[in-house]
């Protein structure tokens, strides 16, 4: 025990040495890449530090397919254990760094030591099925830790302060103007609710929500995987991949209604492509429930269903498929929801429907961007890697769920990113679901490698939310009251949030942001109204409504910071204006009397009052 335990701790400084060494090397031959930098030595170290444990520690011959999963369950949960020690000591309590460092190094290499020894490297491992739960456990725990305290996605940000003014008496789509279905508004609920009791953000209260579903998700399908015929280390690695896929693509839009969906739908897709009767019985119905819930979140979602059901439809050769438990589920929960909502919420349905169905589609970064953005050579190398596993079930249903994610981004054209979210999980889980299976084809094979290679590609493209708009517009808080009534005329949705939540502010309008304004204008742009004199009639009344909304927020809140943005951002000209747009409204000319422009920044006027 003594000298196993002595070459414990060589192999142990031996791998720090190679992680710091080559992370060095790393960011001197790429200089600004830290990050990465750090990330390749770190996994450069664990290797060092898996074959000296394995080879040299504990002297053991072979098994690698039982060691090396549960040597990455010990490496990862040291990582989360030193993570949490130095955040809580550090951070949380305000103790000296080195007090933090000094219990990471008491605690967590001799816990480290006995787990290997008479777990990860034990001679003769037996299987086990609970290791899942602690993979699970370690990915959403580890999600957590890097996600804590960063800014959360603008567009989550505004349903957070959204359904925090919903629990405090304000209507949705009356108070709260918001084109996104009822359910929308009910999944942040969560998120707000741990964050008023436990006292922390509401930014990381939705984190902590994300984190309980998705080891939710992660344990289900762990339980999925043991009903097939893969190999207990193939069934870990496919786990950490899908948690990887619902991840990595999404780091900059963590909550996100795309994002939601993937994880509550995570069990039902695993199970088109691992069970031979994913649609039937209570099992089947359970996972639909469940996904029900995401793809409920936006219409389109629906593809994946229609999808999965076609291909069905075609393996069987038999209508019974559209009657499956599954789709039943999906239908009785869709029809009750579409019930409740209009019971509950008849306005979306009077009057935010057939609003968006007439200017929604106009509201759009154009087809350039919306092309550009699709990265038709990654999508030509997620349809190639079906190609030889066409003939297998597994191969056609990935069609369908690659297909259906391509849809989603499509019907929508919009050209917004977090759209292609699906596209890139669902490359991320078919690559790497390939990649494990025993008799797959070489060439799905190297697709399925290169299709997780691109992916990982646009997922550090992508990196973590960052909005700019943040940082240049705190400064308008700096000799504001607190908290500032704040209110922003734009069309752009990152201008006003996260900027809500980081400076405590009070949001005053009733819209998120003005999309309902460039919507209009942009349609009744291309309209001919000597032809159509109705339609223009109507998309005139949009705009004088929205402008009447406006001005009320405007009178009845009279703002401590006032923000307008200069640019004619998703207007297909580029000349239009907030200032004379709202004038024309006689209150207008008043209210902003009272405030005087204090701050010019290259895209944003802040007004204070006088």
């Amino acid at each position: 025990m003594i000298a196993q335990l002595f070459r414990f701790g060589i192999v142990g400084v031996m791998a720090t040495l190679v992680h710091v060494g080559i992370a060095t090397l790393f960011e001197r031959a790429f200089p600004g890449l830290g990050q990465r930098a750090n990330l390749t030595g770190y996994a450069c170290g664990m290797l060092v530090s898996y074959l000296g444990h394995h080879r040299f520690t504990f002297a053991l011959d072979g098994n690698h397919r039982a060691h090396v999963p549960r040597f990455l369950v010990v490496s990862f949960s040291g990582l989360a254990v030193s993570s949490l020690i130095t955040y809580v000591v550090f951070q949380r309590l305000g103790q000296p760094f080195w007090q933090a460092m000094a219990l990471v190094v008491l605690l967590v290499p001799p816990t480290t030591f006995v787990v290997s020894k008479f777990w990860a490297f034990t001679a003769r491992p037996a299987p086990d099925r609970w290791s899942g739960g602690v993979l699970a456990g370690l990915v959403s725990g580890g999600f957590l830790a890097v996600f804590w305290g960063r800014y959360i996605n603008h567009d989550v940000a505004w349903y957070l302060v959204a359904v925090e003014k919903w629990l405090n008496g304000a209507v949705p789509y009356v108070d709260l103007i918001e084109v996104n279905p009822p359910l929308n508004f009910y999944l942040m609920v969560p998120g707000v609710v741990i964050a008023d009791i436990t006292g922390i953000s509401k930014s990381n209260g939705e984190y902590v929500f994300v984190a309980l579903v998705l080891f939710a998700s992660l344990a289900w399908v762990w339980r999925i995987l043991g009903q097939t015929a893969l190999s207990l280390p193939r069934q870990q690695l496919f786990l950490l991949g899908a948690g990887a896929a619902v991840l990595l693509p999404a780091a900059a839009n963590i909550g996100q209604r795309e994002h939601l969906m993937l994880i509550l739908a995570l069990p039902y897709f695993t199970a088109y492509l691992a069970l031979l009767a994913p649609d039937r019985g209570w099992q089947g119905a359970g996972r639909a429930l469940v996904a029900a819930v995401g793809l409920s979140i936006k219409p389109f979602f629906m593809l994946f269903p229609l999808l999965l059901t076609l291909v069905m439809l075609v393996r069987l050769r038999s209508m019974r498929a559209l009657f499956s438990a599954a789709n039943l589920t999906i239908l009785v929960f869709g029809l009750v929801y579409v019930g409740y909502s209009l019971w509950a919420h008849p306005a979306y349905f009077d009057r935010i429907i057939p609003t968006a169905l007439l200017v929604y589609g106009d509201y759009t970064l154009g087809t350039e961007t919306i092309l550009a953005r699709l990265h038709p050579t990654y999508v030509l190398v997620f349809a190639l890697m079906l190609v030889p596993v066409w003939h297998r079930r597994d191969g056609q249903f990935g069609a369908a769920l690659l297909g259906a994610a391509l849809g989603v981004y499509l019907v929508q054209w919009n050209g917004f990113t977090y759209h292609l979210l699906p596209l890139w999980s669902m490359a991320m889980l078919l690559g790497m679901w390939f990649v494990l299976q025993a008799g797959a084809h070489p060439v799905a094979r190297i697709l399925g490698v290169v299709s997780l290679a691109l992916t990982g590609l646009v997922s550090v493209q992508g990196g973590f939310y960052l909005n700019w708009a943040v940082t240049r517009l705190a400064p308008a808080f700096d000799d504001a009251p607190r908290p500032a009534k704040l209110l922003v005329m734009s069309s752009e949705l990152a201008v006003g949030f996260p900027l809500v939540l980081e400076q405590g502010a009070v949001w005053t309008s009733r819209y998120h942001s003005l999309w309902l304004i460039p919507g209009a204008v942009n349609k009744l742009a291309k309209t001919d109204c000597q032809t159509d004199a109705a339609l223009c009639e109507t998309l005139q009344s949009i705009l004088d409504r929205t402008r009447g909304e406006i001005v009320d927020d405007f009178a009845a809140t009279l703002p401590d910071v006032l923000i307008i943005d200069k640019r004619a951002l998703f207007f297909d000209s580029e000349t239009f204006d907030y200032l004379p747009f709202l004038s024309a409204d006689p209150r207008f000319a008043d209210l902003i009397a009272r405030y005087a422009p204090e701050t010019e920044t290259p895209y944003y006027t802040i007004w204070k009052p006088r």
